[in-house]
């Protein structure tokens, strides 16, 4: 998997303002050689599920103030890929606050939030610019990410290596203490006297497991636990906020 826009070593040189130089600059970054390794198959985060504006600027439904999550606009799906680094969080006054790697990789998460949860792999299709939708989408963007709809989210759970419940209990917790894609999770069977671990097999460069419970929620008999998630790109999706 390649990636888009393609990694550059070093900042290249330009006569524009720092503003704009820093969008040509920052969103390709490929300085640090942990995060963006030559090969994308070695890259410790991701691949995430990804959507795209499906114009420059798209017309945003900006939710009431106490609403917890709300459909932000109508966008496409990209196919899974790594987030770019982010540049410009800010006000007008101070545009340039983060600068780097995204620092809040909610999709790393494991639990029903981080199944959903999706990050902007913008394209020039149909007739858009993809540097203009990075530049709008980090000079006006909160300071909370986006996710799929939950639901819309499972439907692309890929049916190998999934992990259901041989009896029912309840979800203890899924600690991530590292990068490392293959971690565990952990569960208490009823009637079990201690917790059991189950691992999940996760690798770099492969379709990423997510956890489909959260801590202390209750399972039966048979329900799905966790699962690799794939969702393609080219669908119709709307976006939350």
């Amino acid at each position: 998997m390649a990636y888009d826009p393609p990694r550059q070593a070093h900042p290249k040189a330009s006569q524009d303002p720092l503003e704009v130089a820093l969008v040509f600059n920052v969103r390709p970054c490929g300085t640090c050689r942990f995060f963006w390794p030559e090969d994308s198959a070695q890259q410790p985060y991701g691949p995430y599920s990804g959507y795209d504006f499906d114009s420059n600027m798209p017309a945003e439904n900006k939710g009431g103030a106490k609403d917890k999550s709300f459909v932000w606009l109508k966008g496409t799906t990209r196919e899974p890929g790594f987030p770019d680094a982010e540049v410009m969080d800010g006000c007008r006054k101070a545009p340039i606050m983060t600068i780097g790697i995204n620092p809040n990789l909610t999709a790393f998460a494991p639990g029903p939030t981080g199944t959903s949860w999706c990050y902007p792999l913008f394209s020039s299709a149909n007739g858009t610019d993809s540097w203009t939708k990075y530049a709008y989408y980090y000079r006006y963007r909160s300071i909370y990410q986006e996710h799929l709809d939950l639901k819309f989210a499972e439907g692309f759970l890929l049916p190998e290596g999934r992990i259901t419940a041989p009896k029912p209990g309840v979800m203890l917790e899924a600690p991530r203490a590292s990068s490392d894609p293959a971690y565990e999770l952990r569960v208490q069977y009823d009637g079990e006297p201690s917790p059991t671990a189950i691992h999940l097999p996760g690798k770099l460069g492969q379709s990423p497991y997510v956890v489909l419970l959260a801590a202390d929620q209750r399972f039966a008999k048979g329900d799905l636990l966790a699962a690799r998630i794939q969702v393609p790109g080219g669908r119709e999706a709307e976006i939350y906020g």
